[in-house]
């Protein structure tokens, strides 16, 4: 039953952070930090800035279908298709698409630890929209199956 609880648990923790592996990577590599300064580069330029970009691509990615997979077996296809999309759009698109000048817009001069956190703050931003489209898609799967006494698991 413990096993079973946690292992429950870590699903639903790499479920909701993998999807944005790839944004906090380049959160970090933002920053200027030299530590994490080719970690992920948006144009490669090395064959360890292509595998490291690639495998942090990678993790991103599992972490959405992971998330898709989970709300499947719990309720069905159409809401694993649902919830896939959806994170797809929050975790992958509008971060591609918005997080770079979201963060050169809130932190102009910034230092390398102040640039990290105010993407991180954005990031998580986006991990809480995650979250709150997930119990939105539940309760319009748990409104559409009231009537028939449906019993469902959270995301």
């Amino acid at each position: 039953m413990l096993y079973s609880i946690r292992g429950e648990m870590t699903e639903a923790i790499l479920a909701t952070t993998l999807p944005f592996a790839n944004e906090f990577a380049n959160i970090l590599t933002s920053s200027g930090a030299r530590a994490f300064k080719d970690l992920y580069v948006a144009t490669p330029s090395s064959a360890f800035q292509t595998m490291s970009k690639t495998l942090i691509d990678l993790l991103a990615l599992s972490g959405i279908v992971l998330g898709s997979v989970r709300a499947a077996e719990a309720h069905g296809k159409m809401v694993g298709v649902i919830k896939g999309v959806g994170t797809l759009l929050i975790a992958f698109v509008i971060p591609n698409l918005f997080l770079h000048a979201a963060m050169s817009a809130l932190c102009r001069n910034c230092g390398p630890v102040s640039t990290a956190a105010t993407g991180m703050v954005l990031v998580g931003a986006l991990v809480a929209l995650e979250v709150l489209f997930g119990r939105a898609v539940l309760r319009v799967v748990h409104d559409s199956h009231e009537s028939r006494h449906v019993q469902l698991k959270p995301l």
